[in-house]
């Protein structure tokens, strides 16, 4: 569809993006996800937080921490919408649990407060705690 929609001569909007990006995630095609969203710029579009959401979320499904990490970090300081939502911290911090890099996810709990404005999601505590070997249980408790 993508292409055909290109030869076609239609320019793609964020919605087309978000979708494209959504279904990259329902797929687990973070691959696909990234250069979707890098791609937007040669049609000099900003990402919204739908488009980033996806995007983390398909980096947290194919066990891609590192790129979940680093599109946080790139997009947390621009406009309101465009910046990940509480949905894409959650899979940041998913993401870094299940790769067993729970330190990246502690310290993101602790300044998602400040960056976000919003109260922490128990679904992020809870994504730490289940991931956290019996080797770090005092992270759990402390």
């Amino acid at each position: 569809l993508w292409n055909m929609m290109l030869r076609e001569g239609l320019t793609p909007s964020v919605v087309t993006f978000a979708a494209m990006v959504s279904a990259c995630e329902k797929q687990r095609n973070w691959e696909r996800a990234l250069e979707m969203l890098a791609s937007m710029q040669q049609f000099r579009l900003e990402p919204d937080s739908v488009t980033l959401n996806a995007t983390i979320s398909a980096c947290e499904s194919g066990s891609q921490w590192a790129h979940a990490v680093g599109l946080l970090a790139s997009f947390s300081h621009g406009r309101s919408e465009s910046r990940p939502t509480l949905e894409g911290y959650n899979a940041v911090v998913s993401a870094c649990s299940k790769s067993s890099e729970w330190q990246h996810a502690v310290q993101l709990l602790a300044t998602m407060g400040e960056i976000t404005n919003r109260q922490l999601s128990v679904v992020c505590f809870n994504s730490v705690l289940l991931h956290l070997d019996g080797h770090h249980w005092r992270v759990a408790v402390a």
